[in-house]
């Protein structure tokens, strides 16, 4: 069914008769009386054999009116059986012929089911129609459907969808901008705006199974996919209704009113929300009890089944991710009656909730501290995330923002004392666990011990004068600089050492500027994102490559004033290959007198290597065979040969080789026949092999011109 407003405008003020002063829909204006304004409604029935074949039932009432110029009309009607010309014609033609006046009916606008019931209601109150003439076969014409408004026997809601056409390409820009969408809206987005979907043919070949952490990431969706429909014509209205399930009660007037509201939504779409967190599940309640739930609700499916060709239905199940029972149950009983694609949303990888965080640190305006934030999300052990997890998580972190940064004044406001600081937290016990690196654990305890003393010395009014912590990073590729750096911002931060502890990394393209006097800016720039926590400048040698022909001698200039400037607030890691960092602290004579700390990262050896593969298959819930384990030992005994040859990427590198390898392996072996768990966790020997060009991860420097 289509609800809808249509105004239309004519000389009405020639019916002078017919005014009077009177109160209608609850304003009181100079309008036209009752009784004329009742004349101009219409109950149009059509008696039909075969339910599939559309009716053309429609009906009108005027709604509001000035008495002067316009009368407004809300209209219900069959949207395949009766066009908005159709009724148009039948108000004006009305008009015309009860008055003598002719009009011109405006556009009109869609409203939504519950909009219509309170019109319908209200119009019976002001008596604009006589009770006789209601059809009691037809819901949208029977005073019995606006009991749904008291919501006795389940709880609904309805919306409508923005309007405008989505084109593919719309389409497509707008999936960018869901909160972590899922992977299969986007496959459904293609089925959608496929050029091989039958045009002029109505029906719903599919509905949807929809599973999310929280019922707003399942409406987004939802109203992305209605909007979607609508564009291509395989949906005839943009309003949809959401129940919840949880509060239907499977009694026989329950039925009925699910019935009345499944005719009254003819044509446009139904979400119908289960939630775990209200069926039980959390009191301890069996599978079986909520299978038996499900099979109290087998006949509603019936009638879903039955109202599922003309209108759309979501299955919104909200769920924490982890399947159950519950899940299980519920998805076998709506398969049995629908054919149902199902959608994952509000979930994503550790990847796309990075990018959904960064998203709401830029629109809250925190962009200075985006590093900060995305830092939370990239060292949490999770590897997929919720809608919910990321907005808890950024919440906090804006709270701790605010409170420690933005009003640092209020940093140790209803904050417990705190007699002794352990170094406990996630960040200390991560870089302890890590493997090797026992001279640069040594010097990070440094590090914290010589910046906690300094503290407290000043909080007890002793001069102490501002030591710098800057540092160096020597090391081959692979070693885990970038990777201590970061925690070493974390573990700075919770030892209130730095104010908060953001870590921002850049390279030389991020400070040399194109053009004279842009690398200045650029310099300053990065240092005032970076202020109160850690700036690590990558590969930091490459600013002394070109001293004569380049800006790289502005920018080490203007870092080297910085880094004197900011001493006390933030920290500055210059981070390279041990040879040409010491060609970089040559080329001025003021960088290495302000550098506090020299770090260097050696490569790793067979045995730690080995420990490192260990942790990695670990975290991805991995095994890897004896005989695998063995052939590794090789390929590492050959890699540590060769300068430069990857260290922990070379590791990581040789997992996920052999990951592409155990598929094509289990594909071979299995074929369309489902694959056991224990297969698909555990990589064998054959998985693994030495690249062929064992200095893949060396990496070399080409310049690329001509010589003389």
């Amino acid at each position: 069914m289509l609800y809808y407003t249509v105004t239309v405008k004519g000389k009405f003020s020639n019916v002078s008769a017919d005014f009077q002063e009177t109160s209608f829909n609850g304003r009181r204006l100079k309008k036209m009386s009752s009784e004329t304004l009742a004349r101009f409604h219409q109950f149009q029935h059509e008696k039909i054999m075969f339910s599939l074949v559309p009716n053309s039932d429609y009906f009108f009432c005027p709604c509001d009116t000035d008495g002067k110029t316009y009368i407004e009309f809300f209209v219900a009607c069959c949207t395949r059986g009766r066009s908005f010309d159709d009724v148009s014609a039948a108000i004006s033609g009305m008009i015309n012929e009860l008055i003598g006046i002719k009009v011109t009916v405006g556009e009109y606008s869609e409203i939504t089911l519950e909009k219509y019931l309170k019109l319908f209601d209200k119009a019976d109150d002001d008596g604009m129609y006589k009770r006789s003439e209601m059809i009691s076969s037809c819901p949208f014409m029977h005073l019995r459907s606006t009991k749904l408004l008291r919501r006795d026997s389940f709880n609904w809601c309805d919306g409508i969808v923005e309007d405008g056409v989505l084109d593919h390409e719309k389409a497509l820009a707008e999936l960018g901008c869901i909160r972590l969408p899922g992977d299969e809206l986007s496959d459904e987005l293609e089925r959608i705006y496929s050029p091989d979907a039958e045009s002029g043919v109505f029906g719903h070949p599919v509905h949807y199974y929809i599973e999310s952490p929280d019922l707003d990431s399942a409406k987004e969706v939802a109203g992305f996919i209605i909007r979607m429909l609508y564009s291509r014509g395989r949906l005839l209205s943009r309003c949809y209704s959401t129940v919840n399930m949880n509060s239907y009660d499977c009694a026989q007037d329950s039925e009925n009113e699910f019935l009345d509201f499944l005719a009254l939504q003819e044509y446009a779409s139904s979400l119908l929300v289960f939630d775990n967190d209200q069926n039980g599940e959390q009191h301890g309640e069996s599978d079986s009890a909520v299978c038996t739930v499900n099979e109290d609700l087998s006949r509603v499916f019936g009638l879903i089944e039955k109202a599922s060709l003309t209108t759309l239905f979501f299955i919104v199940r909200i769920t924490a991710g982890k399947s159950s029972g519950s899940d299980r149950a519920l998805l076998t009983a709506v398969q049995q009656h629908l054919s149902l694609v199902r959608i994952k949303t509000g979930f994503g990888t550790k990847a796309q909730a990075v990018s959904y965080m960064t998203d709401l640190v830029s629109k809250s305006g925190y962009d200075r501290w985006i590093e900060d934030a995305c830092r939370l999300l990239k060292d949490d052990p999770r590897s997929e995330f919720s809608v919910n997890m990321v907005n808890d998580i950024f919440g906090k972190w804006s709270r701790r923002v605010l409170t420690n940064t933005v009003y640092s004044c209020y940093e140790n406001v209803n904050s417990p004392e705190k007699t002794e600081r352990k170094r406990c937290s996630s960040a200390y016990r991560t870089l302890q666990n890590m493997t090797g690196l026992d001279k640069v654990k040594n010097i990070i305890d440094e590090i914290i011990a010589v910046s906690t003393v300094s503290k407290r010395k000043r909080t007890l009014g002793i001069e102490d004068k501002a030591k710098s912590c800057h540092m160096i990073f020597t090391g081959n590729p692979g070693t885990a600089k970038t990777t201590v750096a970061r925690l070493l911002a974390q573990i700075l931060r919770e030892e209130k050492i730095l104010k908060h502890g953001s870590f921002v990394e850049c390279g030389r393209s991020d400070l040399v500027g194109k053009f004279v006097g842009w690398t200045a800016k650029n310099v300053v720039s990065m240092f005032n994102r970076a202020e109160g926590g850690i700036l690590f400048i990558d590969e930091a040698y490459s600013l002394a490559n070109d001293l004569d022909h380049g800006f790289g001698a502005e920018a080490i200039d203007t870092i080297v004033q910085e880094m004197e400037n900011r001493r006390d607030r933030m920290i500055v890691i210059l981070a390279g290959y041990s040879e040409p960092m010491k060609r970089l602290l040559d080329a001025n004579s003021g960088l290495s007198s302000r550098i506090a700390f020299h770090i260097d990262f050696p490569d790793y050896g067979v045995g730690e290597l080995e420990d490192i593969m260990s942790s990695m298959l670990r975290d991805n819930k991995l095994r890897i065979s004896e005989d695998a384990v063995r052939k590794c030992r090789g390929i590492y005994q050959k890699a540590v040969t060769v300068d430069g040859f990857g260290n922990g990427r070379f590791v990581r590198n040789l997992i996920e080789s052999a990951q592409l390898r155990q598929a094509l392996r289990l594909r071979k072996q299995y074929g369309r026949r489902d694959i056991p768990k224990k297969a698909l966790t555990e990589l064998v020997a054959d998985d693994f092999c030495l690249p062929e060009n064992p200095h893949f991860e060396t990496e070399h420097r080409f310049r690329i011109g001509f010589t003389a």
